[in-house]
């Protein structure tokens, strides 16, 4: 229920909360608990654990009809990625829920969203510097935080021949003037030239909802298939 104090409330402090809101006539009808983002199948027995703990508190508040689960659900972001699969969380959640007859609630914006979008970007930049090979695209943070903030590095694909064997090893950055902007370090890719086109996937979450116009770079075109 907590993550080093910055959200929820202590499961010693139950009693206390609940006690306050009666206090004010309120009453608890839903409880919110969320054990992380990109569930991997890894994480079965910790989301098992935490809908036990979730369910419990219902029963003893007596007045909870629902039980929110948070986010956590999504794609395969990179390739060793094993996510979650909706059928094995459904069943973990409702091992514990089904039971006291609790109604289950979800935000699964990033689990439909995430994979259904791509950025395809122009590689405007290759060079080595030192030992390290560099290519820069013409995106970066200001439409696609993902890697920045969350240091979880996109799948990339070469549009020219995809199919080529990775050759190179590079480093991919984008244009924005910080140095957390870079969406690959050290990813073997095919030889990458100036114009190439770079697909970037999946991005269909993160993305234009929270862009910015950071450096004044915050014009692009987003395509609705």
């Amino acid at each position: 229920m907590v993550y080093g104090d910055k959200f929820g409330i202590r499961l010693e402090k139950l009693d206390e909360i609940v006690a306050i809101t009666r206090g004010y006539g309120l009453e608890i009808d839903t409880l919110h608990f969320h054990i992380g983002w990109g569930l991997q199948k890894s994480f079965e027995a910790s989301l098992k654990e935490a809908s036990r703990i979730a369910v419990e508190c219902a029963v003893r508040i007596g007045t909870v009809v629902a039980i929110n689960t948070g986010g956590g659900l999504g794609p395969r972001f990179r390739e060793k990625d094993n996510p979650l699969t909706a059928d094995v969380w459904a069943q973990a959640i409702a091992q514990h829920t089904k039971p006291h007859n609790l109604r289950i609630e979800c935000e699964i914006g990033t689990y439909i969203a995430g994979p259904a979008g791509i950025i395809v970007s122009e590689v405007n930049t290759v060079e080595k510097r030192g030992e390290k090979l560099w290519g820069g695209i013409n995106c970066g943070l200001n439409l696609y935080v993902f890697p920045a903030y969350y240091q979880i590095e996109p799948m990339l694909l070469r549009v020219r021949e995809p199919l080529e064997e990775p050759t190179e090893e590079y480093s991919i950055g984008g244009f924005i003037n910080e140095g957390i902007d870079v969406f690959a370090r050290n990813r073997k890719l095919p030889t990458l030239k100036e114009e190439d086109l770079l697909v970037i996937f999946p991005t269909g979450s993160y993305g234009s909802s929270m862009s910015s116009n950071h450096c004044m770079r915050g014009d692009f075109t987003e395509l609705l298939l």
